[in-house]
């Protein structure tokens, strides 16, 4: 009842059979409804995830370019070109 919409600009609600989900605009702050059974989660994080926010993954990202295919930060990339490449042309 008392949840806090989105980011005031855009966002998606996303109504599933156990429960719902929203975001906001580009798929940022994802949290599950209502917000007041999920604050006591402890999930553990899975991802890697890469320091910096989002300067820091274009900064992982070029690293690995200039680095080249097979390298160490090719193979640590956050979005690795095998799932990016096929997904954006798509």
């Amino acid at each position: 009842p008392n949840e806090q919409m989105g980011d005031g600009g855009n966002g998606v609600i996303i109504e599933g059979t156990k429960g719902k989900m929203m975001c906001s605009t580009y798929g940022k702050n994802p949290q599950l409804l209502p917000t007041s059974k999920t604050k006591d989660a402890n999930v553990p994080q899975t991802l890697h995830r890469v320091d910096g926010g989002d300067g820091g993954h274009y900064n992982n990202w070029v690293e690995a370019c200039i680095a080249g295919h097979g390298s160490e930060e090719f193979k640590n990339l956050s979005s690795p070109f095998s799932i990016a490449g096929p997904l954006t042309e798509s």
